[in-house]
């Protein structure tokens, strides 16, 4: 079996400026037996161990002139018609697109015949006109949501007309060995208490709402420090108005907030894992969050919003609440951190329901088991 993975035409493959799509590409492929190309944009700071095919169009587009609406045709367009068209030559048969539902129509046009899988990270497919929306389901033989709230979202659009289309595969995340983890710890003070957002840091993710939380936590507690981890964008350290705005609020607090812009995750595992809480406060309806699988991952006790497919996510092994109502927040981070042996408890949990439900090897096997269906 060979598989086309073909991932948006702006998303390179890396570890670096790469995704959560990219991500879920490299731990998934690597750990399956089946021959694949992965389509993506170019860069040179590339995953290495599958056959990658960088394909620069994104760049092409960007120079293009004339009428908007050619431009815009042409845009969307050309990088999956290039990889639509290399895979009838090449004889590749399945094909497998990441957040990009309209790629299927380019694909099944080119390849009448082919096994069409679209794989859906976020809300994008609901965006799309009624008719528009039909074709693209249609063209797919099947569609991967990873979460059940996203695959529900989807079957309430469409009126459960295509049930039978639809699947459920997590997000995932490395695990760690007791001892690694002990090696990562820090000799830090035990009155050292922080708090770890890891994430865009774009106005959805709730960064603000978790400044403002902060800034009542530092009223009731002393050391306390607030590490902000992210970027704009992925491998991007751009500063955006937004960011401003954040970092203006947090300047009231002093030396009590970092930004340390986007970091790897290698970067980011020894800060996971000398934490004492991971919050991820969306006030957008999050599809899945697969920052809370990392801090499953190293046993961090975490404070989430109650939006989207997070609930399903963490369970019962945190402790979820309204991102904008700051006095809940701040009570939320307060209680786990006047209260280790709860906050520890939490964190096991955390880390029991990894292992059953959201390691890669788990998430690896389910999609074998689809495509070899």
């Amino acid at each position: 079996m060979r598989i086309a993975v073909v991932l948006p035409s702006n998303e390179p493959f890396s570890p670096l400026r790469g995704g959560a799509l990219a991500r879920w590409v490299y731990e998934v492929y690597r750990r399956i037996n089946v021959d694949c190309l992965v389509f993506a944009a170019p860069d040179k700071n590339a995953y290495t161990g599958l056959n990658l095919y960088q394909v620069p169009t994104e760049n092409f587009t960007k120079y293009l002139k004339g009428s908007k609406q050619v431009s815009h045709h042409l845009k969307y367009n050309l990088y999956p018609l290039v990889i639509a068209l290399y895979c009838k030559w090449k004889n590749i048969n399945t094909i497998h697109i990441l957040n990009r539902p309209a790629y299927a129509l380019v694909f099944r046009k080119v390849l009448p015949k082919a096994r069409i899988i679209l794989h859906m990270q976020n809300s994008h497919l609901l965006s799309l006109p009624d008719k528009l929306l039909a074709d693209v389901m249609k063209s797919n033989d099947e569609i991967i949501s990873c979460s059940k709230f996203l695959n529900d979202e989807i079957n309430e659009r469409t009126q459960f007309s295509f049930d039978k289309k639809l699947k459920v595969i997590f997000n995932g995340a490395n695990t760690y060995n007791s001892a690694m983890l002990a090696n990562l710890q820090s000799a830090r003070s035990n009155s050292e208490r922080s708090i770890v957002f890891v994430g865009r840091v774009v106005r959805e993710k709730g960064v603000l709402e978790l400044i403002n939380a902060f800034s009542e936590v530092c009223k009731s507690l002393d050391n306390v420090h607030l590490y902000i981890i992210g970027g704009h964008h992925f491998g991007d350290d751009y500063e955006s108005d937004f960011i401003h705005e954040v970092k203006f609020e947090a300047s009231k607090l002093k030396d009590k907030v970092t930004f340390t812009g986007y970091l790897t995750h290698d970067q980011i595992l020894p800060i996971l894992v000398n934490a004492s809480i991971f919050v991820c406060p969306s006030t957008w309806e999050e599809p899945f969050g697969m920052v809370l699988t990392e801090a499953m991952a190293v046993k961090l006790p975490i404070i989430a919003s109650n939006r989207g497919g997070i609930p399903e996510v963490i369970g019962n092994t945190g402790i979820l609440i309204e991102p904008e109502n700051t006095n809940q927040f701040a009570d939320a981070i307060i209680y786990l951190l006047e209260n280790p042996d709860i906050a520890k408890e939490l964190g096991l949990k955390g880390h029991e329901r990894l292992h059953k439900h959201f390691t890669w090897e788990q998430i690896s096997s389910e999609f074998i088991s689809l495509i070899k269906s």
